[in-house]
């Protein structure tokens, strides 16, 4: 078999590579699953993984896999090509497929929290990145899921992130005319973001919505 696996092997292209110029399985008379399982057997883990991301695409089975072999030291993360927009931010193989399989989950609702997860293990500016990204697309619909927002903000210092969810929570709570804990709101922001907030119209309101409900508690 291992003869046999080499010799097709040299006449195919690296199938992550090259799905386009793949031949089909009629044209070397092996399945997808036959290259992943002769790379399996073959103790090549690596091309195992190639072959899985091709016939399978990058979703949980990629995902899982790869980590695994990973956290067991039986593959070693591969870099990504210098021309990819991800090499800056020091991605892996094995990072993108976790990056990869968290947008499957977030794409869900309400799997965000079990999304963010799955990006801890990746290097810090791609993490970070991939961590904005998924906050910017969750709406702080309720208070303790701002809260939660917040808090991976906090994690991943994204400043500006969690400035405008704190913004969000504060207009909300003066729409409902709730100028105390807007109030709070607003001094959850970070400093540089609250001081450049009290010259515009939101932090005015706010400040004239705390003010009439002070004179009124003084006139009762």
């Amino acid at each position: 078999a291992s003869d046999v696996y080499k010799r097709q092997r040299s006449r195919r292209p690296p199938r992550a590579l090259a799905p386009a110029a793949r031949p089909t399985a009629q044209e070397d008379n092996y399945s997808d699953n036959d290259y992943i399982l002769m790379a399996i057997m073959l103790d090549n883990p690596s091309e195992a993984l190639d072959n899985i991301a091709a016939t399978y695409g990058r979703g949980w089975l990629l995902c899982h896999l790869s980590d695994l072999l990973a956290r067991a030291g039986q593959v070693a993360p591969r870099p990504v090509d210098a021309s990819s927009a991800d090499a800056a931010d020091g991605a892996t193989d094995h990072a993108l497929a976790l990056r990869d399989y968290s947008r499957v989950l977030s794409a869900t609702r309400g799997l965000w929290q079990l999304a963010a997860g799955y990006l801890a293990p990746l290097p810090r500016p791609l993490a970070r990145a991939c961590v904005g990204a998924l906050v910017r697309a969750e709406p702080p619909s309720t208070d303790a899921k701002a809260d939660k927002l917040l808090v991976l903000c906090e994690q991943y210092a994204l400043q500006r992130d969690g400035a405008t969810i704190a913004t969000q929570v504060m207009l909300r709570k003066l729409r409902a005319n709730m100028p105390a804990a807007a109030l709070g709101w607003f001094a959850r922001t970070p400093e540089n973001f609250r001081q450049r907030a009290r010259h515009d119209a939101i932090a005015r309101a706010l400040v004239r919505a705390c003010e009439g409900g002070e004179r009124g508690a003084d006139g009762a």
